[in-house]
């Protein structure tokens, strides 16, 4: 018997459910390719496929974020750190400690005395820019050519 045929490992017997397995691939393919162009969000015991440029914005409370595209939001649990490591730099900004903006979806930008600015979003939605993220501002004047 050839010893490539040996070294095979025997497959593992099914201790988790289908679901878990696809759960277990998606978050696999994620943590490979950072910046993808579409993502894999579980939502309500449902994989939700979701294509980055779509996003409008997302917020963050505790170890959730809610994905608004369009009409629809998304819960998923995870944090918003680890979810802004996933999406592209050059298409999301993060304008809040609990706020990342999708640079296309920006309508105007309206300052406020206090230092921060008032972001209106295409779909009319109003998101504070905080004072501490200030420096996200030349990421959300650019010009998009």
């Amino acid at each position: 018997m050839s010893g490539a045929a040996e070294a095979l490992p025997l497959p593992e017997p099914a201790t988790t459910s289908s679901l878990d397995s696809w759960e277990t691939l998606a978050l696999a393919s994620a943590e490979a390719a950072p910046f993808r162009r579409r993502l894999v969000l579980k939502s309500k015991g449902r994989f939700v496929f979701v294509n980055t440029e779509e996003i409008d914005w997302i917020e963050a409370k505790r170890n959730y974020v809610w994905v608004h595209v369009g009409a629809e939001t998304y819960v998923h649990r995870q944090t918003l750190g680890m979810f802004e490591t996933r999406l592209r730099p050059d298409l999301f900004r993060r304008i809040h400690r609990s706020v990342i903006v999708n640079v296309y979806k920006v309508k105007e930008l309206r300052p406020w005395p206090t230092g921060e600015y008032v972001v209106l979003l295409r779909n009319g939605k109003e998101l504070t820019l905080s004072r501490g993220y200030r420096d996200q501002l030349p990421g959300l004047l650019h010009d998009a050519f």
